[in-house]
């Protein structure tokens, strides 16, 4: 996916509502687990609750054993009512918990997860969050602050994605919580998008 970008960020000219919802290529992966499904993961999390505490150096220094008990048992507990990308998300927001940068789970890196990105990039200045990059077809929206994302305001919808980025300090957030919310299936997962097949920009004016 080639991205048309800007040096630094445009005036302003309109806010966008960004109606974002998925893409067939994951919706079609969409369904709820099944059953061997679900006791595959099920073993993956007996596996992250004994070596987690014993491969971090101090896995306990931001939350307490109890708290990553709970963790594991709530996803454990959900398994059975979620999809794969679903699993996924809670996964990062387990990951988080543990509260330091390098320990993550990471689907902008790791291929495996089979996470799509809409056609924009966004990028967290001080007043706002606004597209930094577009494909060609996008072009329009280059420099346009958002304001919404899936009818919710793009302040309840940072507050969502937060929970999910590991990190050593606010910059952290600052840098990957827009990467989050181009991602559909995650937005899925924290209930910003519908599983609707489309990623539709509206403007909106300011």
């Amino acid at each position: 996916m080639r991205f048309l970008a800007l040096p630094f960020k445009a005036a302003l000219v309109a806010g966008i509502l960004l109606s974002l919802a998925a893409h067939d290529v994951w919706a079609q992966s969409a369904s709820i687990l099944d059953t061997t499904e679900v006791r595959r993961w099920r073993e993956d999390l007996a596996f992250l609750r004994a070596e987690m505490p014993a491969r971090h150096a101090n896995l306990f220094h931001a939350m307490t054993h109890a708290q990553f008990d709970s963790a594991l048992q709530s996803i454990d507990q959900d398994l059975p009512h979620l999809a794969r990308h679903q699993v996924i998300v809670e996964l990062q927001r387990l990951a988080a918990l543990v509260g330091d940068g390098h320990t993550n789970v990471s689907p902008w890196r790791d291929t495996s997860a089979v996470f799509q990105q809409l056609p924009v990039a966004l990028y967290w200045f001080d007043d706002g969050i606004f597209v930094r990059a577009t494909t060609k077809d996008q072009a329009s929206l280059l420099g346009a602050r958002v304001v919404r994302i899936g009818g919710i305001p793009v302040e309840g919808a940072l507050a969502r994605v937060r929970p999910l980025v590991s990190h050593d300090n606010e910059m952290g957030v600052r840098a990957w919580t827009p990467v989050l919310l181009t991602m559909p299936e995650v937005l899925h997962a924290l209930g910003l998008s519908e599983p609707r097949h489309r990623a539709k920009p509206d403007q909106v004016p300011l």
